[in-house]
This record gives C-alpha cells, structure tokens and sequence, in this order.
C-alpha cells in the first residue's frame, strides 16, 4: 500500500490518498497536508513504511524463534507450539506498535490531519 499525492483542496492544501494496487478502496482514508511538504512527506512516508515492514517481519521471526526456544525447554510438550504461537503474536503486536508510533510521529512532524469530505471549506 502506497501513499500518493491526490487533488488540491484549497489553493495551500492537498489531499493524500492510500493506493493499493490499481483500485482505492471505499474505506480507506485520507488526509491533508500543505503543498510544500506533500512531496517530500510521502517520499518519507512511503520509504518508512518499506522498512516498518521489514522490521516486523524481522520481529515476528525473532519472537517466534525465542517462544519456540523458551517452549521447547520446558518439561511438557504442550508448551513447544504454545511458546511458539505466543512468539509470533508477540512479534506481530511488537512489529504493529513500532510502525503505528513511527508513523504517527512523521504524521505530526508534517502537520498531517486527516481529510474529511463533509468539513466544510
């Protein structure tokens, strides 16, 4: 999922749209942000999201490896797969609160609100 650059809202305002794939979906949402920061913010946003994702993946591998390990070194056999689903869940959790801080932060770095079509102008 891509951030891109959408249509001008006001002469110093435009409007940012997710894109994934060729579609939009319906309830995806978008924000607003000044023209002279759309650029550089979602090249920014876009580069970020790229490695956010690596990072969780990286997170999920490493949590899922420590539960297996942990589980694996217990007395019963039940706890091997059960340290190994919470270390996944715990590395997704992980992995989503690092990219929803991250992103958040660069949102408010660049003054970012979220664009809503009934506000009026």
């Amino acid at each position: 999922m891509r951030l891109e650059i959408g249509q001008n809202i006001d002469n110093t305002r435009v409007r940012l749209n997710f894109k994934k794939g060729n579609s939009k979906p319906e309830y995806m949402p978008s924000y607003e942000i000044q023209k002279s920061k759309a650029d550089e913010f979602v090249a920014k946003y876009n580069e970020q999201s790229a490695k956010l994702k690596k990072t969780t993946l990286l997170s999920v591998v490493i949590s899922t490896l420590f539960g297996g390990f942990v589980g694996f070194h217990m007395n019963n056999k039940f706890w091997f797969p059960a340290g190994i689903i919470v270390g996944m869940l715990s590395g997704i959790g992980i992995g989503a609160a690092v990219s929803s801080y991250k992103k958040n932060k660069l949102m408010d770095e660049y003054g970012v609100k979220h664009f809503d079509n009934n506000e009026k102008q």
